[in-house]
């Protein structure tokens, strides 16, 4: 374990907010980042939308499908 926290520093010395192996998605409603695996998915007007609650996606979709 911690030999991969600290693989995850970066050449210039700055670390990342995250372990190897998690892609973070942007939440389209709230704006804030959660790990891909863990997001609500819908498919709004044909398009497959990732956010990080329930609630998120529900208020996302009542104001994109009027």
């Amino acid at each position: 374990m911690f030999r991969s926290i600290v693989n995850t520093v970066r050449k210039d010395g700055r670390g990342t907010n995250r372990l190897p192996g998690e892609e973070m998605i942007l939440d389209p409603e709230c704006h804030t980042y959660v790990v891909k695996h863990r997001a609500v998915s819908r498919r709004i007007k044909g398009k497959l939308y990732l956010f990080c609650s329930t609630a998120c996606a529900q208020q996302y979709e009542e104001k994109n499908t009027s």
